[in-house]
């Protein structure tokens, strides 16, 4: 949340899917999909609350799978 311990990165959640969506297009890479942001903060890679799934977890793998195929709202 802003002013809190994580509120200076762009990637903060409103807790709605239609605000929350543009935010989390800016953390992925359909072109170069495994290279997105997104998945490096999942996995602890410039996230300073570290590992949230690693690299072999299901949600992980689940959301490589959605960046696979474009990112569809």
């Amino acid at each position: 949340a802003p002013g809190q311990m994580a509120g200076d990165t762009q990637l903060l959640f409103a807790g709605d899917a239609a605000t929350d969506y543009p935010t989390v297009l800016m953390f992925i890479d359909t072109a170069a999909p495994a290279g997105s942001r997104l998945l490096a903060k999942m996995t602890g890679n410039g996230h300073q609350g570290g590992t949230i799934y690693a690299a072999d977890s299901a949600e992980y793998k689940t959301v490589l799978h959605w960046i696979q195929q474009g990112a569809p709202q």
